[in-house]
């Protein structure tokens, strides 16, 4: 594909770059020390390596499977467990996964979602990239489940989506539907649902920068973008 840069026209100093992997492409974004978008890239891996002028990036994992692990049982790691990495959720739960010394793109994601679920009273919230979704239950903004999955086709997600609804108990009262994807996965999975008498609302992302909506999947350079603001992770023990 043709490589997509966004340059600012302002002159900011890059602080720091995060970046992943997937497709054979990189997405990264670099932000200033105020966590202003100074530069969005969607390129090559080969491409994207002859950049010189900018800090090293931050490779975040995103398809590795997460667990939300309580507060008091940190340091009791199941024997099944496949992960290495902690980071501070709340006071109550922290999240792990598999990525030492790696972000992992759920902090993100998670972010956004728990600013949104303080608007809702029963929430279910998705996003999708390529062959994953990421979805989390609220509940009077308190966190019921969160967790990522490997999804194959749309009809998957249908059922990920429905099947955690329902065992968080929201198939027997009103809830709201939010999800993010890029324009023409929505279109299917609005249609989808809609079929099943559900509602889905597609969260209306700020845009980043001007004419970030035409850059490709600009949802992903959204979620990058909240990187900066999340913790980095510790060794899990």
């Amino acid at each position: 594909m043709k490589p997509y840069v966004y340059q600012s026209v302002y002159e900011h100093e890059i602080a720091a770059v995060f970046a992943i992997a997937y497709d054979g492409l990189i997405h990264a974004v670099g932000l200033g020390n105020s966590g202003v978008v100074c530069r969005h890239w969607v390129m090559e891996k080969s491409d994207f390596g002859l950049i010189k002028d900018i800090p090293k990036p931050m490779m975040a994992v995103w398809k590795d499977s997460v667990t939300v692990v309580p507060a008091q049982f940190i340091g009791v790691k199941p024997p099944d467990a496949d992960f290495d990495s902690m980071v501070t959720l709340n006071d109550e739960a922290f999240l792990c996964y598999k990525g030492k010394n790696r972000q992992h793109l759920f902090q993100s994601y998670l972010h956004k979602a728990q600013m949104v679920a303080a608007k809702y009273q029963s929430l279910v919230f998705f996003w999708c990239l390529n062959d994953c979704v990421y979805l989390s239950v609220f509940e009077g903004g308190k966190l019921l489940f969160s967790n990522v999955f490997e999804v194959n086709k749309k009809e998957e997600i249908v059922y990920f989506v429905l099947a955690v609804a329902r065992d968080c108990g929201f198939d027997s009262k009103p809830f709201t539907l939010l999800g993010d994807a890029d324009d023409s996965q929505m279109n299917e999975l609005h249609a989808d649902f809609e079929t099943l008498s559900v509602e889905l609302v597609h969260l209306n992302r700020e845009p980043l920068y001007t004419g970030c909506d035409d850059a490709p999947d600009a949802h992903v350079a959204n979620l990058l973008s909240f990187l900066g603001g999340c913790e980095f992770p510790r060794d899990y023990n």
